[in-house]
């Protein structure tokens, strides 16, 4: 039982460490939005995804700039249809990202 109780500390310590390790940097504000690396890196990874680009550090580097000016653009969209009161069901979401996923050929949920 001691074991089994050492074991799953250590699993959690190490887990805790882990996470403690991923530095979140703020990288642009858009008004009273913030942009972190988390969230580029993600889209990056997603861009990379679905543009079955390989992932070397030459072509994230290259895009990571592009990637940050669309995530700035679409915060700026939001917030000026936000002030402007246009709203967008989550049954349009759903829908758009269904087509979005047939255009791309992937499969059903992969977005």
């Amino acid at each position: 039982m001691k074991t089994i109780l050492k074991l799953i500390l250590l699993l959690l310590f190490s887990y805790c460490t882990s996470l403690s390790a991923i530095k979140i940097e703020i990288i642009a504000k858009v008004n009273n939005q913030v942009i972190t690396n988390i969230d580029l890196e993600n889209r990056l990874n997603l861009a990379l995804a679905i543009s079955n680009l390989p992932g070397d550090e030459e072509i994230r580097k290259q895009l990571k700039r592009q990637i940050l000016d669309v995530l700035i653009d679409e915060n700026l969209k939001i917030q000026e249809s936000g002030r402007l009161g246009i709203l967008v069901s989550s049954d349009e979401v759903y829908a758009e990202i269904k087509r979005l996923e047939r255009n791309l050929n992937l499969q059903t949920n992969s977005l």
